[in-house]
């Protein structure tokens, strides 16, 4: 890589749209989520059942309102979108621990929901109030245990999960690549190393290393890969043009690039890394590069668009105070001459 000043931004190449689109992207966030949700969704449709079959109520006869259609559907809604503001979906780089607290965060929520619906004075409280307490302790305890078995079985499909590039200028690089090939239960499915080969005496039979610096924004669109983790060397030398340059030069038509260093720890192949076996490390996005933000930043713009067309129309045709009063007194004219006569 050249040499240049960090704090000089020259050469810089700006993010330009990606020659692959973002349909790609789109296909891949969707069937990584669209897992995660019918598992959670499947767990607690399981967990009401079960509740069901041991002689629980919840549902009461003689209430109209009080149907299964109507209640399962709500509580579905407001996991998923709990959830998803938790960032359950996709998930990635979640590590057990912290996939185990946000859910349970989460589920708790559903319940307060639920619980808040109870009269207490009603005689279906404890009824219910018992039927909660046994679906709530269960929804804790195998959300998580459904959850990891479905990423770990899909993790070994190569359909799941998002591609990603390994960057990097020491053998780190290849100690994250190597680390995340046996860990793709965390979303990210690596593709190879980016690396500059004279840094790292990389030789042909190297199957691991996939291009130089250079070719970082062609290999990542080729290879539909909208994610990369950029791994620091111990030698700050090594990465010659710092953090925030080699991202805006070379990585730039990536909307979503995972740093690590040895600050948040770098996993190897000798080590698990941490004990939930989650990444670490500061994510940095350009969310305008992706397709969900962009159609948010749209429709905020036709909305404000639309509100200053309201605005600027009344501006332009002002209704005035006299000419309302001359409207009233012409229509109330006639009946006033009838009763004169």
């Amino acid at each position: 890589m050249p040499l240049r000043d960090e704090g000089i931004r020259t050469n810089l190449i700006l993010p330009s749209p990606r020659k692959d689109g973002q349909l790609p992207y789109f296909r891949q966030w969707s069937i990584t989520c669209a897992s995660l949700v019918a598992a959670d969704l499947a767990t607690v449709l399981a967990v009401i059942s079960f509740c069901s079959m041991i002689g629980l109520t919840w549902l009461n006869p003689a209430d109209e309102s009080s149907r299964a259609v109507v209640w399962l559907p709500s509580i579905g809604l407001a996991l998923v979108l709990i959830n998803t503001l938790m960032g359950l979906y996709p998930g990635v780089c979640l590590g057990l621990v912290d996939e185990i607290r946000r859910l349970s965060l989460s589920i708790t929520v559903v319940a307060l929901i639920n619980l808040a619906r109870i009269r207490p004075m009603s005689e279906w409280f404890y009824d219910r109030l018992l039927f909660l307490s046994v679906a709530y302790v269960l929804c804790l305890f195998f959300t998580p245990i459904v959850r990891s078995v479905v990423r770990k079985t899909l993790a070994k499909t190569s359909w799941w999960g998002f591609p990603t590039l390994i960057c990097g200028n020491d053998s780190a690089a290849l100690n994250v690549d190597q680390w995340l090939l046996n860990n793709q239960r965390l979303g990210l499915r690596p593709v190879g190393v980016i690396a500059d080969p004279h840094a790292m005496e990389l030789d042909g039979e190297s199957t691991r290393y996939i291009g130089d610096w250079s070719e970082a924004r062609l290999i990542a669109e080729r290879r539909h890969a909208y994610w990369a983790v950029l791994v620091e060397p111990e030698d700050a030398r090594q990465l010659r043009d710092g953090v925030t340059s080699t991202i805006e030069q070379y990585l730039g038509n990536i909307p979503q690039v995972f740093v690590i260093s040895k600050l948040t720890g770098i996993p190897d192949h000798w080590n698990r890394h941490q004990l939930d076996e989650g990444l670490a490390g500061v994510l940095v996005e350009q969310h305008l590069q992706l397709p969900i933000p962009q159609l948010v930043k749209r429709a905020m713009d036709l909305a404000i668009a639309f509100v200053a067309c309201l605005f600027f129309e009344e501006s332009q045709h002002p209704t005035c105070p006299h000419s309302r009063h001359k409207r009233r007194w012409t229509h109330s004219s006639p009946i006033a001459r009838h009763s004169s006569h």
